[in-house]
């Protein structure tokens, strides 16, 4: 009781020393130290707010915010109309952008899941393409076949024909007959549809 001193407005230490070697009185001091200090930048701030017209620029953000934020809550006595106002204005601002962040990130979530769902569908698409194309070429190597073969019968029946007529002109013309057989012979060897 005798190491410090109360009146209305203040308190004083009986000795100097008590600063050193009273670890809890230093540590609220500069707590108190602290708060005079924000709240001396706070009023500041306020005035060149309302000078501003309240321009939502200039209020405070991040840690300057935070700490006006903490004072306000743990001394809201302290603070003028104004400061308090300063101080909402700066809540406001912060409370804005959280929402404009996290409307962006479902936007952006949003806009992920369509283009993967784009993205699934073109490769859908892709297989299907590409499944027609081996049943295309299937079908195409199929056709050709079936051309081969066809060619190959008209060959078989024209070389048939060749030895039917040269069989025919044999005696009456064996001359004819010969080169009829030639033909035939040289038909027959021929390739059918470019291959055989």
């Amino acid at each position: 009781a005798r190491l410090l001193t109360v009146d209305a407005d203040c308190v004083e230490v009986a000795h100097e020393a008590l600063f050193r070697e009273w670890p809890r009185l230093r540590a609220w001091l500069d707590e108190q130290a602290a708060e005079r200090t924000i709240l001396r930048r706070l009023g500041a701030a306020t005035a060149d707010w309302v000078d501003a017209g309240r321009d939502p620029a200039e209020v405070w953000q991040g840690s300057s915010l935070a700490a006006g934020l903490e004072l306000w809550a743990s001394a809201p006595d302290e603070l003028t109309t104004d400061e308090q106002a300063f101080l909402q204005a700066g809540r406001d601002r912060l409370d804005a952008e959280r929402r404009h962040a996290e409307d962006q990130a479902r936007d952006s979530a949003r806009r992920n899941r369509r283009l993967r769902g784009l993205l699934a569908a073109c490769a859908a698409l892709l297989a299907v393409a590409s499944g027609a194309g081996v049943l295309a070429v299937g079908a195409q190597d199929q056709a050709r076949s079936a051309q081969v073969l066809a060619e190959q019968g008209a060959q078989v029946a024209q070389v048939r024909e060749l030895a039917a007529a040269a069989n025919a002109a044999l005696p009456t013309d064996p001359e004819l007959a010969v080169l009829l057989a030639e033909r035939a012979v040289a038909t027959g060897r021929e390739p059918a549809g470019g291959a055989l």
